[in-house]
């Protein structure tokens, strides 16, 4: 059922997927390690609402935080669908890296350079331990066990090759793969400057 040939509107139609998950995925990374650093700045924590009074209220547009985890989930599941059907790799590995590695980034930045005068942050330091080697796992586990984890399966269920196995859909998957998480980014760099104004 899954099985087309090369080039046809639906194989087409699986590279546009593929666009649409990468830059989706890719945005919900971007808002979310912007919106880390927003809080970082503050100090590491913000709150609203309740009786008592806030030391660091929540800007007005944490909300999107949320949105952007359920985004990201999203986009995930929905990236092995066209990864089944394409038979190339799993968008989803490369954004556990991106968001893992990314974050901890920002934490090692933020615990380097902790808002205040108050010196080195070592529970941001040791998040950012935590969370590289984690973001790293998938792609040293797939080395050590097998890369084949990282790509979906080549053959479709009556046995014919997935369009994959062609040079120049290869091409096309990783070039709407890379173009789509960019224009993520893109984009999630424009969202939180508008709605952070």
């Amino acid at each position: 059922m899954d099985d087309a040939p090369v080039w046809s509107s639906r194989t087409v139609g699986w590279l546009a997927g593929v666009f649409a998950c990468a830059a989706g995925l890719a945005w919900a990374i971007g808002i979310l390690n912007a919106a880390g650093r927003a809080v970082m700045e503050l100090g590491g924590f913000a709150a609203a609402g309740g009786p008592y009074e806030i030391a660091h209220p929540a800007p007005s547009w944490v909300a999107v935080v949320p949105l952007t985890v359920f985004a990201l989930l999203g986009f995930g599941a929905l990236s092995f669908y066209f990864t089944s059907r394409c038979g190339g790799f799993h968008l989803a590995f490369f954004a556990w890296a991106g968001l893992f590695v990314s974050l901890g980034y920002q934490f090692a930045v933020g615990g380097l350079n902790p808002p205040g005068d108050s010196g080195t942050a070592w529970g941001w330091i040791l998040c950012a331990v935590v969370f590289v080697p984690m973001g790293l796992a998938p792609f040293w586990l797939a080395w050590r066990d097998n890369p084949a984890l990282l790509r979906a399966a080549r053959r479709g269920p009556s046995g014919a090759a997935r369009p994959y196995e062609d040079s120049r859909y290869r091409a096309a998957y990783t070039a709407c793969a890379v173009s789509g998480a960019a224009a993520g980014i893109a984009f999630a760099v424009w969202v939180f400057a508008t709605i952070t104004g």
